[in-house]
């Protein structure tokens, strides 16, 4: 059975095996899987052309390489690489599928050229001298002559897995004070490791023995031609390194958390130091992205990663005691009397007021990340008092009708869409607010009701994961801005035109976007076709 974590483990690795190859962590991955066949094929895999016109990223070409051969010759190329052929693996054997956006015409590729790289490397701190293992894994391709059939012998380029491990003893990181140290891996013929180590900044708070480390992985092997056939021929592919240390490492501090930064410091650098104050971070890499192996100990291996990876946590809605979210019994309420729903929402304000006063009592922070909050917390009390003002606005009888049909229809749109999701009878389905959707139409309703309002000089940024609700916040207050207008002007001609203007930048985002859009106005057209004399004889 396909649980969620299979099937991202199948997107994942189908994405590093299409940009990297078969790393040797996706070698692993797969036999724990219980796909050894597939790893089997991968570790020796056969490719009908050079790695590096097959495979993105993941490969160190050596250094001498001329200018003009480092530069990735496909990097403005729309069509790069989607028509090669793995020989070996009848499940991804052709790319001749592959075809650009039929929408339209596809992005050209970036203005300046991109160079691959020659080294890569990781930075992180020990409390003291300590002895480092490091482990390198990387793959060499060789030409070799394939049997394509039993007629046609064409040249083609294996993979052959390499491995090495270095032992860093404490005087190896000792003598990095002296000067770049290296050592060439066994069997590499020209890969080499350095290291570099130097005291960490003590104005940081950092132990006095404290060493600042940085290990490398370089290639200096000999390069013959300067054709992209002759440079994959020294380049290493697929490149890991995996460094381990059994003292563990030592946890980099945010210079952005100091006692001592400037209060005038960019605004995100500190809103990021309060928010992620509890975030650990135990290395940086160089032309390469890291991951730390954490438990509760402490940090005790650090592993590159060319495609790096972060889980996003869900973000689930959670229900405020007394606050009313059902879009159909708020029009219910908002028809029954504006005196009713506002006694249904007014719970909404006095949670959030009691939130704010629990993020005040937050302590352990420093004076930067104290003074943070507090002008934080000052903007969300603004909110606050923007809420309470737009439920103390439906007191006025057509902002009340407008909030009424808001939900009305939100709601028709919502049990259309939902019912043909889950394959149920729109009817059946419950159609409610999220507790933030609701809370941005109400903060909102004064700004839309009155053009003079000091709130029309505010722009507001929804920011949510995806599937967080963004849409359905703004579509609502969409509803409410076309339906206030008609109310205001009696159905009449000056009630059409352009109300409301979306834009988007992604072609997929936008096709969703119009389906979602469209949902809605066709529920206001529904609803007026039911009341033309209210919302007027103009379409929606």
């Amino acid at each position: 059975m396909n649980n969620s974590s299979s099937i991202r483990f199948q997107l994942i690795s189908s994405l590093v095996l299409d940009l990297i190859g078969p790393t040797n962590s996706i070698l692993l991955d797969l036999i724990e899987h219980k796909k050894e066949d597939e790893a089997e094929l991968l570790k020796e895999e056969i490719l009908d052309r050079g790695p590096s016109r097959w495979y993105q990223t993941g490969f160190l070409i050596p250094s001498e390489t001329n200018i003009d051969s480092k530069a990735d010759e496909t990097s403005d190329d729309e069509l790069a690489g989607i028509d090669g052929q793995n020989l070996n693996r009848a499940d991804q054997a052709s790319r001749t599928n592959a075809s650009a956006d039929d929408t339209g015409e596809s992005e050209k590729g970036p203005a300046r050229k991109v160079f691959f790289p020659s080294s890569i490397g990781v930075s992180f701190l020990l409390a003291k001298s300590s002895e480092l293992e490091v482990q390198i894994s990387w793959a060499d391709y060789k030409l070799i002559s394939y049997p394509k059939d039993e007629e046609t012998i064409v040249e083609a380029w294996q993979r052959v897995p390499k491995s090495s491990v270095i032992q860093l003893t404490k005087d190896d990181i000792d003598k990095g004070h002296k000067g770049t140290q290296r050592r060439e891996l066994p069997d590499s013929k020209g890969l080499f490791l350095y290291w570099y180590v130097q005291p960490a900044p003590i104005d940081q708070g950092y132990p006095k023995e404290s060493k600042a480390v940085s290990v490398f992985l370089g290639n200096k092997r000999s390069l013959d031609g300067d054709d992209p056939d002759s440079r994959d021929l020294v380049s290493a592919f697929q490149v890991q390194l995996n460094i381990i240390c059994n003292q563990g490492f030592l946890e980099r501090k945010d210079p952005n958390s100091l006692d001592d930064l400037p209060s005038m410091a960019d605004w995100d650098q500190r809103v990021n130091s309060l928010h992620y104050r509890n975030d650990k971070e135990y290395a940086v890499g160089h032309n390469i992205s890291i991951s730390a192996n954490q438990d509760q100990e402490g940090c005790y291996q650090i592993s590159s990663e060319w495609l790096p990876q972060a889980i996003v946590e869900k973000v689930s809605p959670t229900e405020i005691k007394g606050v009313e979210l059902s879009m159909e019994k708020l029009d219910h309420l908002a028809n029954k009397g504006f005196e009713f729903v506002q006694e249904a929402l007014r719970p909404m304000v006095i949670s959030y007021k009691s939130w704010i006063e629990e993020q005040m009592n937050i302590s352990g922070l420093n004076s930067i990340q104290e003074e943070t909050k507090i002008k934080l917390l000052d903007e969300a009390k603004k909110h606050q008092l923007r809420i309470q003002e737009g439920i103390n606005l439906l007191g006025d009888e057509k902002v009340c009708k407008a909030f009424a049909i808001t939900n009305r229809v939100m709601a028709k749109a919502a049990q259309q869409r939902f019912g043909k999701m889950l394959g149920k009878d729109p009817n059946q389905i419950e159609a409610k607010w999220r507790p933030f959707q609701l809370a941005f139409l109400l903060m909102n309703l004064v700004g839309t009701n009155d053009p003079m309002s000091p709130d029309r000089e505010i722009i507001e940024l929804l920011f949510f994961p995806t599937g967080g609700g963004k849409t359905e916040a703004y579509l609502g207050l969409a509803a409410f801005t076309l339906v206030l207008r008609r109310l205001r002007h009696k159905g009449e001609i000056s009630s059409a035109g352009m109300s409301v203007l979306m834009r988007y930048t992604l072609r997929l985002l936008t096709l969703d976007q119009l389906g979602r859009s469209a949902t809605l106005i066709c529920a206001l057209e529904i609803e007026r076709k039911k009341d033309p004399e209210t919302l007027g004889e103009w379409p929606f």
